[in-house]
């Protein structure tokens, strides 16, 4: 205990926990970069989702197309730019020779317009998220020392041994208030048991 109370309260651990902390905040960013760019995609996902269906695509640009479909924030990155371009570019050539069919062919054509203009900067964000990402587990990796990591474990196994024991002592409790409660009825068996025998009759006493 006191090996595990001295560590925790070093330099060393507290900018380890630290740097986890700004880690496990930073992922937050995702959720909210992910959101934006879901909600900019949801706009043309019916257009996108028909031209799924009617593509002849290669298999790199169907699988582009398909996470443009389920999770764009997959394939936001710099290497794909080209290809969901020429994607969204399909798109709209298949809306206004009429082999893609929507409700509004100005109100979609323009969300197209609006989506393409925005993909670099869904790229950007994408890629300074994982870098920072990238950069926040490697200075989290490089406070993780041998002692650290010990530390860890030995944390872990003392959490696991009183979370055990106090799993075994509400078992054991729970067990002793069974008995308690069967008790009295065992008792009433008892005397009608004996009551069987004889005509006297017997009271068994608790103590």
């Amino acid at each position: 205990e006191k090996s595990i109370s001295e560590i925790k309260s070093s330099d060393e651990y507290r900018k380890y926990t630290e740097s986890k902390k700004s880690l496990d905040s930073f992922e937050n960013e995702k959720t909210k970069i992910k959101n934006e760019i879901d909600s900019q995609f949801t706009k043309i996902s019916r257009p996108l989702g028909r031209y799924e269906y009617a593509s002849s695509l290669d298999k790199e640009q169907k699988n582009i197309l398909s996470k443009l479909v389920e999770n764009p924030f997959e394939v936001l990155t710099p290497q794909n730019k080209d290809s969901v371009i020429v994607i969204l570019e399909n798109v709209r050539k298949g809306i206004t020779s009429g082999s893609i069919s929507v409700k509004d062919v100005d109100k979609t054509l323009s969300q197209i317009t609006e989506t393409e203009e925005a993909i670099d900067g869904f790229i950007s964000q994408v890629s300074e998220y994982f870098q920072k990402h990238q950069k926040l587990s490697d200075d989290l990796n490089s406070l993780r020392s041998e002692k650290l990591i010990s530390l860890e474990s030995e944390l872990t196994k003392t959490s696991n041994s009183k979370n055990d024991l106090e799993l075994k002592s509400e078992t054991f409790q729970g067990e002793v208030d069974e008995i308690d409660t069967s008790i009295p009825q065992l008792v009433s068996q008892i005397e009608k048991k004996l009551r069987t025998f004889s005509n006297t009759k017997y009271t068994v006493l608790m103590s």
